[in-house]
């Protein structure tokens, strides 16, 4: 059983829509070696009608217009905040020159940094 699958995140960041408070579902998880890491996060706002009901048209209009300008940048940093978190839980830094995880006490040319 995922610790990670479907756990919530109500975010410090605001709807970029409306500024109101942004929740982050995680949706889809990946495994490296065996730890698991966020592959998939689904974000909204809190002012996000019930599906079918008489606002949410207007809702899913205005606050998913123009979703690769207003949220992929947000949910790719979401994303990448939670896997640091659970990385360092396990001793593991993020490389962002690289995109990559590294083990800071093992040697730089050990197999296990390579950055590929």
């Amino acid at each position: 059983m995922s610790d990670l699958l479907g756990k919530v995140y109500k975010l410090p960041r605001q709807c970029p829509i409306c500024g109101k408070t942004l929740v982050a579902t995680v949706t889809q998880i990946e495994h490296a070696g065996e730890i698991e890491m966020v592959d998939q996060i689904e974000m909204t706002c809190i002012t996000e009608p019930p599906m079918g009901s008489k606002r949410a048209d207007e809702f899913y209009e205005t606050h998913f217009k123009t979703p690769y300008i207003d949220w992929v940048p947000i949910q790719d940093s979401v994303k990448l905040a939670i896997n640091k978190k659970v990385m360092a839980a396990h001793g593991l830094e993020y490389d962002s020159e690289f995109e990559t995880w590294f083990d800071p006490k093992e040697p730089s040319d050990s197999p296990y940094n390579m950055h590929w």
